[in-house]
C-alpha cells in the first residue's frame, strides 16, 4: 500500500467526524474551496489550446515556406478549367497578349520591365471594360490613360486592358494573379453582366449549405489542411465516382475519356470550363435553353460572391490597390431577353399570357397608356413573375410621367429576365457588400448613372439609349464619365498627385480631338458588332435597326451582307437571304464561313442538293467545325438516310471527339437505328454537357423507354418537362412512351405539362 495516500474507511462512515484522507499533509488542515480545482481545469485548458495553436502555427508557417502543398491557382470549389493559359506573353522584353487569346482580348503590349517614372493600371472585366462594340481605343481604359497623361505629364502611364469578351468572374481571377508577375500600381475591375453566360451545375455543391462552403472555402487557403487533403487522398479511393462525367468511346461502346473529373475526397463534381467561354446561347438550342432556376441563381450569386472577394485578397495579398465598379444596365429601352410565367400554368394559361402581354405593348404603343396599366394589372396576378409585363408596365408608367414607380417596374423587368444578360440587382448588391466588406475603393457607378441621366437625358433619370448602344454596353460618352470617375478615385487614393489642373472645356476638348479621329468605318463596325450581340442573343428587330445603319457604310463588306442573309432568313425570306449570301461568298472569295451561310439559305429554301453539295465541299476541305457535319447529317436524317447521317457524324466526332453538338446527334442517330443500349451512354454526356437541354433529356427518356428502362425513361421525362421545353401534343403522340404509358406517374407528367 501506497503510504502518501491513507484512507480510514471505518472513519469516514462515522456520522459526525471528518473523514480523513493524508497526502503528506497535516489531517487538520481546513477543505480546499471548490473555486480552486475549477480554476486550474479553465487554466490547462488555455494552455493546451495555446499549446496547439503554436503548434499548428508553427506547422503552417513550416508548411509554408517548404512550400509543400502548392495551392493549385485555378482551385475553385465550384468550377474547374480544362486549360487555363497566360493572357500574355513575353516577345523579346516586351509582354504582348498571346495570339490564342486574341478572339476575346485586346491586342495590348507593355515592357516586361516596367520604367521608374510609368504607372502601371490594369483593368479586368467583361465586353464592356474590351470596349465593345468597337475596342480599347473607345473604352474607359483609354480615356483614363489620357486623362492621367494630361494631368500628371511628368510620369508615364500604362493603363491595360484586360477586358475579355464574355468573360465571367470566374475567368478574370486567374488573370488577377496572373498581373501580380507584371509590377502592376493599380487593379481596376468592373465585372457582373456575364455570369449566366455559361452554363455550370450547383446542385451537388449547394445542397452542403453556404456556411459549410464559406468554412471550407477559408480551410482550403491553410497548407494543414491541404496537407492532410493530400495524405488522405493518397490513401483513399472512390471508385464509384470515377464513372461520373465520362463520354462514350468514338465507337459507342463505352467510356474512353473523362470528360469532367469528380471533385477531390468524393465531393460532388465541379463543371469543368472549357479553356475560353461556351456560352449557352451558342448552342443549338440557344434561349430556348434558358428557363427559370432558382438553384442555378443562388448558385451563381454565391460563385461570383467568392469569385470577387478572392480577387480583392489577390490583390490586398501584394498590397495592390482595387477600385471595384458597379454595373451598369439600360433600363429604359432595353426588353428583357426572356419572359418566362410561373411553372404552374397549363400551355393554354402561358399562351394566353403570351397575347396579353403583346396587347399590352401594342397599347404602350399607340399612347393607350392607362388602358394598358388596367391590362397589366390581371397579368401581373396571373403571371406575376413574367418579365416582359414589368418592363411594358414601367414604360406605360413613365408616359405617364410617373418615374419612381417607373424605375421600379424597369428594376424588376430586368432582374425578373430568364436571360439575365444585364446584371441582377443582386450581382450589384454584392459588389458593394464586398467593397464595403473589405474596405476597397467603390464606384457606385449605377447610381452616379441615375444621377447624370437626370441631367443629362430625359430628365426620368432611367438609363436608356442615351447611355447604352444595346443592353449593357455604354456610349462612348458614358466611358469617358467612368474613366473620370475612376481618376477622381484614384486622386482620393492618392495613387496619383495632378500637377496640371484640367478645366471642364479641356477636358471635353481633348475627347472631342480625339472622337473625331474615329472614321466612318469605326463607327458603322460598332453598329455591325452590336447587330451581331443582339441577333446571337435573339433581339433580332434591334439588330436589324443596326445592321441597316452598318450597311450604308459597309457595303463591300462581306460579313454585313451574311448578317444580312441571317436578318432575312429570320424573317422567312430565303431567297432574298441567298442573293445575300451569294453576294458574301463573292466578296470574300469564298470564305467557308460564308459559304457555309449559302448552304445554310439553301437548305431553307428547299434546295437541299445544292447545299449537300457545298456542305461536302467543307467537309473535304476540313474547313470548318462540327456544325457542318451536323446540317449535313440532318438533311440525310429528314430524307431518311440514316446510315448516311451516321456515317456524317462518325466523321465530324473523330475530328471534334468532344463536341456537344455531334454526341447528342449520334446519340440520337444510333437510337432511331435501334441500338438503344448504345445510344444510352451518349445521351447521357450531353445531358451532361448541356444540362439545360430539355430536347436531349427528351430524346434519352424516349431511349430508356425504348430499352425497357421504365424508371429511368420517367424521370428524365419528368425534368425534360420541368425545363418546359417539351410540346403537350407531341407527349401525347410520342409512340416511343408506349411502354409507359399505362404508368399512373406518365399520365401525372402529361397532365402537368397540359
Amino acid at each position: 500500500m501506497d503510504p502518501t495516500s491513507v484512507s480510514t474507511t471505518n472513519e469516514e462512515n462515522q456520522p459526525g467526524e471528518r473523514g480523513t484522507s493524508i497526502s503528506g499533509s497535516d489531517s487538520q488542515h481546513e477543505p480546499q474551496s471548490p473555486v480552486a480545482p475549477a480554476r486550474s481545469i479553465i487554466r490547462d485548458i488555455v494552455l493546451g489550446l495555446v499549446v496547439c495553436f503554436l503548434l499548428f502555427l508553427g506547422l503552417e508557417i513550416i508548411l509554408r515556406l517548404v512550400g509543400w502543398p502548392g495551392r493549385d491557382p485555378t482551385r475553385d470549389p465550384y468550377v474547374g478549367f480544362a486549360a487555363i493559359k497566360p493572357l500574355f506573353v513575353d516577345n523579346a522584353g516586351m509582354l504582348e497578349t498571346a495570339p490564342y487569346k486574341l478572339e476575346y482580348f485586346n491586342d495590348e503590349s507593355f515592357p516586361a520591365k516596367k520604367a521608374h517614372d510609368t504607372i502601371r493600371i490594369f483593368c479586368f472585366g467583361g465586353s464592356t471594360t474590351f470596349g465593345h462594340p468597337y475596342d480599347s481605343s473607345s473604352s474607359f481604359t483609354r480615356w483614363l490613360e489620357d486623362l492621367l497623361s494630361e494631368a500628371v505629364p511628368e510620369r508615364h502611364f500604362e493603363v491595360i486592358n484586360a477586358g475579355g469578351i464574355s468573360y465571367a468572374s470566374y475567368r478574370i481571377v486567374p488573370l488577377v494573379r496572373e498581373v501580380l508577375n507584371y509590377e502592376s500600381d493599380l487593379v481596376v475591375i468592373y465585372t457582373g453582366q456575364n455570369e449566366f453566360l455559361e452554363r455550370r451545375t450547383y446542385s451537388g455543391l449547394f445542397s452542403q449549405g453556404k456556411t459549410f462552403i464559406t468554412i471550407r472555402s477559408f480551410a482550403e487557403r491553410l497548407a494543414i489542411y491541404r496537407a492532410l487533403q493530400e495524405i488522405l487522398l493518397g490513401v483513399l479511393s472512390f471508385p464509384d465516382s470515377r464513372s461520373v462525367g465520362q463520354r462514350p468511346s468514338k465507337h459507342g461502346k463505352g467510356p474512353a475519356a473523362t470528360l469532367a473529373a469528380p471533385d477531390e475526397a468524393g465531393r460532388p463534381k465541379r463543371t469543368v470550363l472549357s479553356q475560353e467561354v461556351s456560352a449557352t446561347l451558342d448552342w443549338s438550342g440557344g434561349l430556348d435553353l434558358y428557363h427559370r432556376d432558382e438553384e442555378f441563381a443562388r448558385g451563381v450569386l454565391a460563385h461570383f460572391e467568392q469569385n470577387l472577394q478572392k480577387m480583392v485578397d489577390i490583390c490586398k495579398g501584394a498590397n495592390l490597390p482595387v477600385i471595384l465598379i458597379e454595373p451598369a444596365s439600360n433600363l429604359k429601352d432595353f426588353s428583357p431577353f426572356k419572359s418566362e410565367p410561373a411553372r404552374d400554368l397549363t400551355a393554354t394559361e402561358i399562351r394566353d399570357v403570351e397575347n396579353k402581354v403583346k396587347e399590352v405593348s401594342r397599347l404602350v404603343a399607340g399612347g393607350l397608356n392607362r388602358e394598358a396599366l388596367k391590362l397589366v394589372e390581371e397579368l401581373e396576378i396571373k403571371a406575376p413573375l413574367y418579365a416582359a409585363t414589368s418592363y411594358w408596365k414601367g414604360k406605360a408608367l413613365l408616359a405617364l410621367g410617373e418615374k419612381q414607380e417607373a424605375r421600379a417596374a424597369l428594376v424588376q423587368a430586368k432582374d425578373l429576365d430568364v436571360c439575365p444578360l444585364r446584371s441582377p440587382t443582386e450581382i450589384q448588391r454584392i459588389v458593394a457588400e464586398v467593397a464595403s466588406r473589405n474596405r476597397v475603393t467603390f464606384i457606385p457607378f449605377r447610381r452616379i448613372l441615375w444621377e447624370h441621366v437626370s441631367v443629362t437625358g430625359d430628365k426620368s433619370g432611367i438609363p436608356g439609349n442615351e447611355s447604352f448602344l444595346d443592353h449593357v454596353h455604354p456610349t462612348i460618352e458614358l466611358h469617358q464619365l467612368l474613366a473620370r470617375l475612376i481618376m477622381d478615385e484614384m486622386l482620393r487614393m492618392k495613387t496619383v498627385h495632378v500637377s496640371v489642373r484640367l478645366s471642364e472645356e479641356r477636358i471635353a476638348s481633348m475627347f472631342k480631338e480625339t472622337v473625331s479621329s474615329f472614321d466612318t468605318r469605326f463607327m458603322a463596325l460598332g453598329d455591325l458588332n452590336v447587330a451581331k450581340v443582339l441577333s446571337w442573343s435573339g433581339k433580332i428587330d434591334e439588330a436589324r435597326v443596326a445592321l441597316e445603319r452598318a450597311a450604308k457604310v459597309l457595303d463591300t463588306d462581306p460579313e454585313v451582307y451574311e448578317m444580312l442573309g441571317n436578318s432575312y432568313l429570320d424573317y422567312g425570306e430565303p431567297e432574298k437571304a441567298i442573293q445575300a449570301y451569294k453576294k458574301a461568298v463573292e466578296l470574300s472569295d469564298e470564305e467557308p464561313d460564308m459559304l457555309f451561310a449559302l448552304a445554310n439559305a439553301y437548305d431553307e429554301a428547299g434546295a437541299e442538293e445544292k447545299a449537300i453539295k457545298i456542305y461536302r465541299e467543307l467537309i473535304t476541305k476540313a474547313a470548318l467545325g462540327p456544325e457542318v457535319h451536323s446540317n449535313l447529317a440532318q438533311i440525310y436524317l429528314e430524307r431518311g438516310g440514316i446510315s448516311d447521317a451516321e456515317r456524317v457524324i462518325k466523321s465530324g466526332l473523330a475530328r471534334f471527339p468532344n463536341s456537344e453538338m455531334l454526341v447528342g446527334e449520334y446519340g440520337f442517330v444510333l437510337a432511331i437505328s435501334g441500338r438503344h443500349k448504345d445510344a444510352i451512354p451518349w445521351l447521357k454526356l450531353a445531358m451532361e454537357q448541356q444540362p439545360g437541354n430539355a430536347t436531349v433529356l427528351y430524346d434519352l427518356a424516349a431511349v430508356h423507354a425504348l430499352a425497357g428502362n421504365k424508371k429511368e425513361a420517367l424521370e428524365c421525362l419528368d425534368s425534360a418537362v420541368r425545363k418546359k421545353g417539351i410540346a403537350p401534343n407531341r407527349l401525347q403522340q410520342a409512340k416511343v412512351f408506349e411502354s409507359v404509358r399505362h404508368l399512373p406517374r406518365f399520365q401525372e407528367i402529361l397532365n402537368r405539362l397540359k
